[in-house]
């Protein structure tokens, strides 16, 4: 599913969060592109999606929207941490099993 992202699904992504992030006053602001935010999602989206499959679990996409906005504004704040902090949450969640504030549930749609 994130391996393969049309035009029309990038949009929807792109228009979802900068539509939470005007509405919440968070990130995403200017200083993440369209094209970032899409490559975070696939990134983030794919990475965690394995892990729920090792865990014999499967995210359900409302949460992957909540993991991937926090995944968002953490690299505005700390880019050059960005990539350990990912693979930290990531081990993390295989062992202990998803974080509360990850449960949240986030429509793009």
């Amino acid at each position: 599913m994130f391996d393969r992202i049309d035009s029309v699904g990038r949009i929807a992504i792109v228009t979802g969060y900068r539509r939470i992030a005007s509405e919440r006053g968070c990130a995403p602001t200017a200083k993440t592109s369209n094209s970032q935010i899409i490559e975070i999602y696939s990134l983030v989206g794919t990475i965690f999606r394995e892990a729920s499959e090792q865990r014999g679990e499967k995210l359900r996409a409302v949460n992957l929207n909540c993991i991937v906005l926090s995944f968002i504004q953490f690299r505005e704040m700390m880019p050059e941490v960005f990539e350990a902090h990912l693979k930290r949450e990531v081990q993390k969640y295989r062992l202990e099993g998803l974080r509360e504030d990850y449960k949240q549930e986030i429509k793009l749609l």
